[in-house]
């Protein structure tokens, strides 16, 4: 298991506790939950047209720029490389970058575990955020971000909610916690991944990954929808807490990626299953696989157990 592995774990042992209590220990040992996977007709299919060891060490994140630029969150910050790999720029941050989203003007939105930092399309540091702590808009362990208009969203897997700003830092709302009017339960996330995603008509996804299931909210902060369940099914989550990542289309499929048994989904906006990337690309260690959309419509997928880069293009795509 890679050094970065055991460090993210060990420092997530408070949140493991909670799970074991829970029923829901994650056991970073175990093989992929695969013995008898069905996989039935699908609208889609997937294949893999490149994997790249892009020479980072604790690579946990990836964007994908209107250019095609790739934008790799690891250990040193941020690395661009352009679509042929040749290596553009190194946004450097104090602590290993956990997250990364890029925006229309070139800005690059970066998170550390509790750290945002924005930096100009010209590689310069602008602006930091230090928000740890606890409480509303507080940073415990941040491990997503995405951009939608002039609002940044971090998902707080520490905190189990996802803190809205805007561009400048100023704190807008946490979406996600436990609703006071009804007591309805917030987001579960029993270990270190929570993600979110900016999608079409104004709307943020966000990954529930106790409850196996994936949200919405509005520009309101409303919750406006759900979808997903427990099961072994191609259209269910398995084990202990999934999808553990996820993007939008921008004609709203959602990706989802999961862990015990690693593999990538593609969703219509009902949740019904389009296509699934199976596990034989991963391994039983591939947990935390985030996931982007290039402007050609293929999914690029970083594997943290092994620094890799993974990019799957439609069998009924011309782009390659």
């Amino acid at each position: 298991m890679h050094a970065h592995w055991k460090s993210r774990w060990a420092s997530w042992m408070a949140i493991g506790l909670l799970a074991a209590l829970a029923g829901c220990a994650e056991r970073p040992g175990a093989p992929p939950e695969s013995a008898g996977e069905d996989m039935p007709d699908l609208p889609w299919s997937y294949r893999l047209v490149e994997r790249r060891d892009p020479g980072l060490e604790e690579l946990e994140g990836v964007a994908v720029g209107s250019d095609g630029r790739r934008y790799l969150a690891c250990g040193r910050g941020v690395i661009v490389f352009d679509n042929s790999w040749n290596r553009l720029q190194e946004l450097p941050t104090p602590n290993p970058a956990t997250a990364v989203a890029v925006a229309p003007d070139g800005r690059v939105f970066v998170t550390e575990r509790q750290n945002v930092h924005v930096f100009g399309p010209e590689g310069g540091r602008r602006a930091s955020w230090a928000k740890a702590g606890e409480g509303e808009g507080r940073f415990s362990h941040l491990t997503g971000i995405a951009l939608l208009e002039e609002n940044v969203y971090v998902a707080d897997a520490g905190a189990r909610v996802v803190h809205r700003y805007d561009t400048t830092g100023d704190f807008i709302a946490d979406l996600g916690g436990r609703d006071p009017r009804t007591g309805e339960p917030g987001i579960l996330c029993p270990s270190p991944y929570l993600d979110c995603a900016a999608g079409p008509s104004g709307m943020v996804y966000v990954n529930n990954p106790g409850r196996w299931r994936v949200e919405w909210y509005d520009l309101n902060n409303r919750r406006i929808g759900t979808w997903g369940k427990q099961g072994l099914g191609v259209d269910e989550f398995v084990g202990c807490c999934n999808p553990t990542n996820l993007a939008v289309t921008p004609d709203g499929q959602v990706v989802t990626a999961e862990k015990g048994r690693p593999r990538i989904k593609v969703s219509d906006p009902d949740g019904r299953p389009l296509a699934v990337i199976g596990q034989d690309h991963f391994t039983a260690e591939s947990r935390g696989i985030d996931v982007a959309v290039d402007p050609q419509g293929r999914i690029v997928a970083v594997d943290p157990a092994r620094d890799e880069v993974l990019v799957f293009v439609r069998e009924d795509s011309a782009s390659e």
